[in-house]
């Protein structure tokens, strides 16, 4: 069986998703933080991070950047993607459009000084058109999932978004009022015995490894 490690920073930011993938799936997986990132940054494929690195049984190792590359090879490998093109593309249209609303957040809370206020702005837009229309997505097919009644790597990443929100404080009454499908599907995975590996997990890297 393979094993992974995950080059990213002590932080959640680009690298938490994949780490769901890994943690959701039981995979051999350690996480590998950059300590010294100029020195460290010229071995990596593009001078960025995550950076997956897969050691295979026959000695090799296959190396992977660019984080939703990473979170689709992830996803394809462990079963949570879909079975046909179709659900594959339309899995891929949902995550498309949360990285314009997470661009938008995270720029706001660690940009520059003055393109915070501009960028809530922009965000709390994006973000209420993005609730209202993956809530009718959800509400459509009805499980607590995007697609048919199991967990998706677009399930996860909604997830991740979402609990974000919710946690730094941007959770407005105007989300809220549009997020109840949005809130059964983070019910719904909560209650996941693979979920909840993953949130235990998680919970003891904030503790002991994440910078805050």
């Amino acid at each position: 069986m393979p094993t992974f490690e995950l080059l990213y920073f002590p932080i959640a930011g680009l690298g938490e998703v994949a780490r769901s993938i890994l943690d959701y799936a039981d995979a051999d997986w350690a996480n590998k933080y950059a300590t010294n990132w100029e020195q460290e940054k010229p071995l990596t494929p593009y001078g960025k991070v995550p950076v997956l690195y897969e050691h295979l049984p026959n000695g090799e190792t296959f190396i992977l950047p660019e984080s939703r590359a990473i979170e689709r090879y992830l996803a394809i490998k462990f079963g949570l993607y879909g079975k046909t093109a179709h659900e594959n593309a339309l899995l891929d249209s949902y995550i498309s459009q949360l990285d314009e609303v997470a661009l938008r957040l995270m720029i706001s809370i660690a940009g520059k000084e003055e393109l915070r206020a501009p960028f809530k702005a922009l965000f709390e837009q994006a973000a209420d058109h993005l609730f209202t229309k993956h809530s009718e997505v959800l509400t459509k097919n009805g499980t607590g999932h995007y697609l048919g009644n199991q967990t998706t790597w677009a399930d996860l990443s909604l997830y991740f978004l979402f609990t974000k929100i919710r946690d730094i404080g941007f959770y407005s009454d105007s989300l809220k009022a549009k997020a109840a499908p949005i809130e059964k599907l983070a019910s719904t995975l909560e209650q996941d015995p693979n979920v909840q590996r993953y949130l235990q997990r998680l919970a003891v890297r904030k503790e002991k490894e994440y910078k805050h």
